[in-house]
């Protein structure tokens, strides 16, 4: 196989897609599964490695949407914003729906939950205030609380079984900041807990020293310990966050060796940390170092707020979901970061491969982290330090460990990437540039510098020391050189293969070669484009660069002469993206509209269009070997494409042979006079025409009686299976419209129709669409029939009655 085969085909191989969009996500009781809601749809995840296993579509027929979810382990129940529920069921390989109601509720559902004992008792609560518990079992509502003020925030059963409390309690936190305590048992409101002066966001259920106690937490920023005796605040814990979301750790789970008397409770919220209370004692007990959503020292930057905390009993396991919908999961015993998902893209900005072997892919989204996927097991990881969103990567080709990014708080960071742990540490930090850097790229053959340019119009070159001996982290830049290099805001940066020329792509529908040496020198200006240019490339091996631009053209530049060689157009709209693939030889580009081309250079034709995203494509990657492309778009999704161009070859070289050969068969079969296998094999082959033939060489072969004909066309149908006696039906539809070939047809109708019970044929798929088209045409033929056979009565009687003249009585 050669390595310089033209590429002309592209199939996906994986998605990388948006699991996680909205609402909040469960985890079943044996800790293998996720739910998660996502583009109005619940998804059903492999907890180990973010594989969909399941899905539930959305509500197309009355275009609901999604408001909340829960499942029980047996069933799903999905509330919708109509106020009807459904529910499906989880014990079948398919999903399947069981059951539908409406709750009544008057808005929107805001909150769902079982209680801990049967798991078949639902409680709903809404935006209309009102708390609705539901026997899912017996299929009837149980109770309709009243009493909270605003949209119903949480809602929690008593944990105790019925029949040993002497109270079954639920309580409520809803926006009028109380907590609203019911006897289930009386169905009565208990009492109201005040003492929050914001949203209660979590309440939980503990008993110490066999008194009951309720603990609920707001963003106020306090937890406060209620008693379920005489309903008083206990003791109220400063936390100095707003709260969302709080679990008990079980008093028989040990919590990194140490020692406690009380109940340990963890929290999270706007600082983007896990912290631990003794809900007794009222002190902190531990804090979460180095999180990945909380603020490094001395960085400027904003913590990521933690929306949900969610336990799993079974695989002791805490699952952190942050503002931006990433999924972090920690060991409940020390809080070790066992896996990450991103649930939500977002826009996808740049991709790049990373590593040796090209095992990682390092991902900009519109996101101030990084993410870098295994594309072994596609885990994820995510690197903080930027302070705004990240704009453009660059990896370095002589060291694929070592990657730089740039971003919208005007600065660059060059990273160095552990493939064992999956995360990345910043070594350098430049900033000098007074506006977003829109672009980066590195040399080929150096460590020793990357170019950066950005919004403010300048291209600056910076510096780097020894990157094999940094040991120090965040050491900041200097800026070698720099240059005002357009009038516009710079959007593409490139290098020379061989390092000495940098390319640089503006807004101003210019394109620059620049120099490199201890300055910058402007080289040459490429004019041409009738709209900014938003991607620049050089040649792996010709002396030319090509350009991508608003104008919806690439065009391809000689560095000599600075003169257009070539223009490409057949993009719709802003070509984004492009770059030589193929030893030069071919292009690859991609769209706002989503498409993705391949470009023969040589010839200037399109020689494939791939609709390979719903949104703008605004980055793509190709690995080494060219057998691998990753695209990245605006619509969330990173689609991974292999090359199949030889493998269509190959496929369709061997189905042309395998045609040639089942050709001949049917020539020698047609030439024996085997009509039974001969039709067999025109089916097989989809050939209306040959099979048309074959039935006519029976019905006009004169060595044959009219008897022997209707018995050797029904012995050559017979044996047929149904899906081939439907394609004969069609060809007879088609060969009934054509006056010459209605014999025929009539026949092999006539067999079928016979042969073939009605019941059967009904059950064929498209049998009876089939039969009735043919009813018009068979009409026709039956007057056109019907009017010849009087012709030809006609004709007899005429003979019949005609006497022959004498010939001398005609010469008279």
């Amino acid at each position: 196989m050669t390595k310089h085969v033209l590429k002309e085909s592209l199939a996906v191989r994986r998605k990388i897609e948006p699991i996680f969009t909205c609402l909040k996500l469960r985890i079943d009781e044996s800790g293998q599964f996720l739910f998660t809601c996502c583009e109005n749809k619940i998804k059903v995840i492999d907890i180990q490695n973010g594989t969909v296993l399941k899905q539930i579509p959305p509500n197309d027929e009355l275009d609901d949407e999604i408001v909340n979810f829960i499942e029980n382990d047996a069933y799903l129940f999905i509330a919708y914003k109509s106020g009807f529920i459904k529910q499906w069921s989880l014990k079948s390989e398919e999903l399947s729906l069981k059951r539908t109601w409406n709750t009544s509720h008057i808005g929107a559902i805001s909150f769902m939950t079982f209680d801990s004992v049967t798991k078949t008792l639902l409680a709903t609560g809404g935006s209309d205030s009102l708390i609705k518990i539901w026997d899912t079992e017996r299929q009837y509502i149980t109770h309709y609380l009243k009493g909270c003020s605003g949209f119903v925030s949480y809602v929690q059963f008593h944990p105790k079984p019925i029949a040993d409390a002497p109270y079954y309690l639920l309580a409520s936190g809803a926006h009028d900041c109380v907590v609203n305590v019911y006897d289930l048992k009386l169905n009565k409101l208990v009492n109201k807990l005040e003492g929050h002066s914001a949203v209660v966001t979590g309440i939980h259920f503990f008993t110490n020293d066999d008194s009951d106690y309720v603990l609920t937490c707001s963003r106020d920023k306090i937890l406060i310990v209620w008693s379920l005796e005489n309903f008083t605040s206990v003791r109220k814990i400063p936390v100095f966050e707003s709260l969302e979301s709080l679990f008990l750790i079980p008093k028989n789970k040990n919590f990194r060796n140490i020692e406690h008397d009380g109940n340990l409770v963890v929290t999270a919220g706007e600082k983007g940390v896990l912290k631990v209370f003794n809900i007794e004692k009222g002190n902190l007990v531990y804090e979460q170092e180095n999180s990945i959503l909380s603020v490094d020292d001395n960085e400027d930057q904003q913590s990521q707020l933690i929306t949900q905390l969610v336990y799993s009993a079974k695989s002791e396991e805490i699952a952190v979901v942050s503002f931006e919908n990433n999924i972090l999961f920690y060991k409940l015993a020390d809080f070790t970061l066992i896996r990450q998902f991103v649930g939500y893209n977002d826009e996808v900005l740049d991709v790049k491969f990373l590593g040796e072997e090209e095992n990682f892919v390092v991902v900009a989204t519109n996101s101030k982290h990084i993410k870098i996927f295994d594309l072994q097991s596609f885990n994820c990881s995510i690197i903080k330090g930027h302070s705004d969103i990240v704009l453009a990567i660059a990896v370095f080709q002589i060291d694929p460990f070592i990657f730089a990014s740039s971003s919208k708080d005007n600065t660059i960071r060059v990273w160095k990437f552990n493939p064992e742990t999956l995360t990345a540490i910043c070594l350098f930090r430049g900033s000098g540039h007074s506006h977003s850097v829109t672009s980066i790229s590195a040399p080929f053959r150096s460590l020793d510098w990357v170019v950066s340019g950005s919004e403010d119009t300048t291209m600056k070159l910076w510096r780097i020391p020894n990157i094999k001996k940094a040991m120090v982290e965040n050491v900041s830049l200097t800026s070698k050189t720099a240059v005002r290099a357009h009038e516009k805001d710079i959007n593409s940066i490139a290098v020379s293969p061989n390092d000495k020329l940098i390319c640089t792509g503006s807004q101003d529908k210019t394109a620059k070669l620049w120099s490199v040496g201890d300055r910058l020198e402007l080289a040459g200006v490429l004019r041409g484009h009738r709209r900014g240019i938003w991607c620049v490339i050089f040649s792996p091996v010709d002396q030319v660069v090509a350009t991508s631009s608003a104008d919806a053209t690439i065009k391809i530049w000689s560095i000599s002469d600075l003169s257009c060689l070539k223009t490409f157009e057949g993009h719709d709209c802003s070509v984004l993206k492009v770059q030589f693939i193929t030893k030069g030889m071919q292009l690859i580009s991609t769209s706002s509209d989503g498409n993705l081309k391949l470009w023969t250079v040589k010839s200037n034709e399109c020689t494939k269009t791939i609709d390979a995203h719903d949104n703008k494509i605004w980055s793509f990657a190709v690995s080494k070997d060219e057998q691998t492309i990753i695209t990245g778009s605006s619509d969330s999704r990173i689609v991974f494409w292999k090359d199949v161009t030889i493998e269509e070859q190959e496929e369709a070289a061997a189905k042309m042979e395998k045609l040639v050969e089942q050709e001949q068969t049917l020539a020698n079969l047609m030439r024996k006079k085997k009509w039974k296998k001969a039709i067999k094999v025109a089916i097989l082959l989809e050939q209306p025409f040959r099979a048309l033939n074959i039935i006519k060489e029976i019905i006009y072969e004169e060595e044959y009686k009219e008897g022997d004909k209707e018995d050797l066309v029904k012995e050559s149908l017979s044996g047929l299976r149904e899906d081939q006696l439907l394609s004969l039906l069609r060809y007879a539809v088609k060969w009934n419209t054509n006056s010459k070939h209605c014999e025929a047809a009539q026949r092999v109708l006539r067999i079928i129709f016979s042969e073939m019970p009605p019941e059967t044929l009904l059950k064929i798929p498209e049998a009876k669409e089939t039969v009735e088209s043919l009813l018009p045409f068979t009409e026709r033929h039956f007057n056109r029939l019907s009017y010849l056979h009087q012709q030809v009565n006609f004709m007899e009687f005429l003979w019949s009655n005609m006497k022959l003249t004498d010939i001398s009585e005609v010469k008279q």
